[in-house]
């Protein structure tokens, strides 16, 4: 058995010459648990063949083996140091065959281990960094060695730590002079154990040695050794001596037991801090204590436990000690943050630099200060409640000893009666210790405010601390007053210039007085415009409201239209004038846009000339978008007719695709106007020609335009006899007779060759062209059935109208045969008359027209 456990390393050799045959080996194996050979962790094998033994009789070959290399390469060891994991393992030499065929073999001698086993007992290494000629030291002071002490030994070491001087005062129990620092965290006097120095591992250890205040000068002996303190008992492992020598110094110690951040003081308050004036060294020395400020005005004064100043110098004996405080006064004026001061011992007397801690530096804390005072020159008003504005200025002061920020704001019952205002919701930074600044109120003095005695407060709230805020009281006096308001009015839409078409457009008379009151109304109406009161009603002339409460409304309407020659903008003016005071009047205005306002041109196609009855005759208007794309990218425009005499000749009517469109900026569009005139027109008309006139307008559902274009019609008399068929259908006529001719020669040429012959191909012909035949045969059925109806007019395919559109509203449709398909819901498609309808309208409707 091998324990690995028991050793730092170990090899395994041996002596060996001959050949394996191939699948075979002969190898050092350590193995435990069932040994598996294709588990590293239960066989460790290490091949001979590794070692390149000589192949010759008789020529030996030595052969070594580590195990730890091939232990540690195992995969996912969790501590690959540990020499073979500290397994037990059993040893010996393998053979490992493939049962294939074999050779004479290895042949294998002297089979040694060599190893480093583990021992209990262990040594120590001191490296300490003390002077060879010793340490020298004014009293009051400490002296430090530092050692590295190392663990020589196999195994883990549990060590003591032992100090001591000479001089066996300084070794009173209660106040040790000699502090051991090392990795026990819970003892620091000697002795002190130092637990588990592991194999080989090396630790840091410090002692410091404090000289007492006021040390005689002296020499002495100082000592650190180290023994074992585990189950080994072998005694002490390592010793440091050095002489330690005491030199003549003059010394002080100034020490305080407050932190660093001695106190808090507001501007103008006084703290104490308490400090420990010792004479460390040596010799008497007399003492001057003397404090400096970080800043100005900054006061402090040393005292004694009672309050009594102590004046410079302050005479100590060596090693003596003296409690005092010292009383610090803060600035007046001090702004926010922390002071630092230094209180600093010396001594003039001594004639030499003091030993030991001389100075004493300690902060304090300066917290913010805030206050404030608000006042003003007039704190009582009188004014009529007539919209004239009052204006207040306040001073507000920064009494505190930071740069501060108020927010302001207003309070009282009346505030929003009086419906005050500020100039701002904050001040600007006000400046540290009387910073000012003006706050400026506004009191609209609001129209219709009933008269009594009002108040409100301006209130200064600090930003940065809202329990700190001052306020200051205005009163308000507000008398008898009468007042108005007349709204102003506008609108979205543009007027047609020269419609009957009247508009009402209300004005809203608000009584804004403190008393109910009544209003005389005056009209101004601009150039090209008529317009009237209807609401109220004039009498004698005169218009006037009802009586209005104080705070209530009368809303006046107004009737108007505009004449032919209005263009562009056109602003009405309404004026109400109080009865209680004619000298208090208001004027509210109404603008209006007339006709074209330039965002949309129409261009006009040059006249047409209708001679022909029934036929759809189409004229094409430009629609161009001028509307400035910043305004809007896109405009939708509708497009409508202007009705008038023109009706009585001929029919109008706008394509469904161009009532209602969107157009892009800078972009046009061609609408479509179809134009229709009946027989009884053409043949009635009391001149030869006659020139009809009608006007089309668009309207912008974007902004407010309504450009009109007018268009001419030449209509050219026909005499009651003309022929007002369609050309279509008579040519369709033609087309059908000449068929029948054709189709009589041949069956008469075809009727020589026989009945049979006849019929044969006959019903070839129809089995090949049936379509045709069928086509054929409903065109007699038609002509049989509606051989005097016009043929349907040929209808454009187009795209359906955008759901946008608005649809002009279809005449009353004209009766329908029996039978016949039912007419659209938005009229007769166009050029149709209802005899064309009833004979081809199915098929319109079933897509084959």
């Amino acid at each position: 058995m091998f324990f690995s456990g028991e050793y730092i390393s170990s090899q395994f050799y041996a002596q060996t010459w001959g050949q394996m045959a191939g699948g075979d080996t002969v190898a050092f194996e350590l193995w435990r648990g069932s040994g598996n050979y294709n588990n590293k962790m239960e066989s460790l094998v290490w091949n001979f063949s590794n070692g390149a033994p000589s192949q010759a009789t008789g020529q030996w070959t030595n052969v070594s083996w580590d195990p730890q290399v091939d232990w540690a390469q195992i995969p996912g060891l969790a501590n690959t140091d540990l020499f073979m994991g500290g397994n037990s393992y059993s040893l010996g030499l393998l053979f490992h065959s493939d049962n294939s065929g074999a050779s004479e073999g290895m042949h294998v001698d002297d089979f040694i281990q060599f190893g480093v086993s583990k021992v209990a007992d262990y040594t120590l290494g001191l490296d300490c960094d003390n002077p060879e000629t010793g340490y020298s030291s004014p009293p009051s002071n400490t002296v430090s060695l530092k050692c590295m002490v190392t663990n020589n030994g196999y195994s883990s070491a549990t060590v003591s730590v032992y100090s001591n001087v000479s001089n066996l005062t300084w070794m009173d129990p209660g106040f040790p002079s000699i502090r051991v620092e090392t990795p026990n965290p819970n003892d620091f006097f000697s002795p002190v154990i130092i637990p588990g120095i592991g194999a080989g591992e090396t630790i840091e250890v410090w002692v410091n040695i404090s000289i007492p205040a006021g040390a005689d000068v002296q020499q002495q002996t100082w000592q650190v050794w180290f023994t074992d303190s585990g189950g080994t008992d072998s005694g002490e492992k390592g010793r440091v001596s050095m002489n330690l020598a005491i030199t003549e110094q003059y010394g002080v110690s100034l020490t305080s037991s407050t932190p660093l951040l001695a106190d808090t003081l507001l501007p103008g308050e006084s703290g104490l801090v308490p400090i420990r004036l010792q004479n460390v060294g040596n010799r008497d020395a007399s003492y001057f204590l003397a404090p400096t400020f970080s800043t100005e005005g900054w006061t402090a004064i040393v005292e004694n436990e009672t309050g009594v100043a102590i004046p410079n110098p302050i005479v100590l004996e060596k090693a003596e000690v003296t409690n005092l405080f010292l009383n610090v006064t803060a600035d007046p004026l001090a702004t926010p943050g922390v002071i630092s001061f230094n209180l600093r011992a010396t001594c003039p007397s001594c004639g030499t630099s003091l030993f030991g801690a001389d100075i004493l530096a300690r902060n304090i804390d300066v917290p913010i200060l805030r206050d404030a005072s608000m006042s003003s020159d007039e704190s009582t008003f009188e004014s009529a409640a007539d919209g004239v504005s009052e204006t207040v200025y306040l001073s507000l002061l920064n009494l505190g000893n930071d740069d501060e920020q108020y927010a302001l704001s207003l309070g009282g019952p009346h505030k929003y009666l009086l419906a005050a205002q500020l100039a701002g919701e904050t001040t600007s930074t006000l400046d540290a210790w009387d910073g000012e600044t003006t706050i400026i109120l506004t009191l609209p003095m609001p129209v219709g405010l009933s008269p009594g005695l009002y108040y409100l407060d301006v209130i200064a709230t600090n930003v940065d601390d809202s329990l700190i805020s001052v306020s200051h009281r205005i009163n308000v006096e507000i008398l008898d007053t009468a007042a108005l308001t007349v709204s102003d009015e506008s609108s979205d839409q543009s007027f047609l210039p020269g419609s009957m078409d009247t508009s009402d457009r209300s004005f809203t008379i608000t009584n804004y007085g403190n008393r109910e009151d009544r209003f005389t109304i005056t009209l101004s109406a601009p150039e090209g415009m008529i317009a009237e009161i209807i609401d109220p009603m004039p009498i004698d002339g005169v218009s006037t409201t009802p009586v209005i409460a104080s705070g209530e409304t009368f809303d006046a309407i107004v009737r108007f239209r505009f004449l032919d020659d209005s263009d562009g903008s056109q602003t009405l003016e309404l004026t109400a004038t109080s009865v209680n005071e004619p000298s208090i009047s208001e004027t509210g205005e109404a603008t209006y846009l007339v006709g074209r306002q330039g965002t949309i041109d129409l261009v006009p196609p040059p006249f047409i000339e209708v001679s022909e009855s029934n036929l759809v005759y189409t004229m094409d208007i430009e629609v161009k978008n001028k509307l400035n794309p910043a305004v809007s990218p896109s405009q939708t425009i509708s497009m409508d007719k202007v009705d008038g005499n023109w009706s009585s000749y001929i029919s109008v009517r706008i394509n469904n695709n161009d009532r209602s469109f969107s157009l892009p900026s800078d972009q046009s569009r061609i609408v479509t106007i179809e134009i229709t005139v009946t027989d009884a027109t053409l043949i009635n008309l009391p001149e030869e020609t006659l020139l009809v006139d009608f006007s089309i307008y668009a309207t912008s559902l974007t902004v407010a335009d309504s450009p009109t274009t007018s268009l001419q019609v030449k209509l050219i008399k026909q005499s009651a006899n003309s022929d007002d068929g369609d050309g279509a259908s008579s040519e369709d006529d033609g087309e059908l007779v000449k068929t029948i001719v054709l189709w009589s020669g041949f069956l008469i040429v075809i009727g020589v060759l026989g009945f049979i012959t006849f019929k044969i191909i006959t019903t070839v012909e129809k089995d090949d062209d049936m379509d045709d035949w069928d086509d054929l045969m409903y065109e007699d059925s038609l002509t049989a059935t509606y051989g005097a109806v016009a043929a349907a007019p040929t209808v454009p395919m187009s795209p359906p109208p955008t759901p946008a559109a608005p649809v002009e509203e279809a005449p009353p449709a004209p009766p329908v045969a029996s039978g016949a398909p039912p007419i659209p819901a938005d009229g007769l498609p166009a050029g149709w008359s209802n005899e064309q309808w009833n004979a081809y309208g199915q098929q319109y409707l079933d897509g084959k027209m």
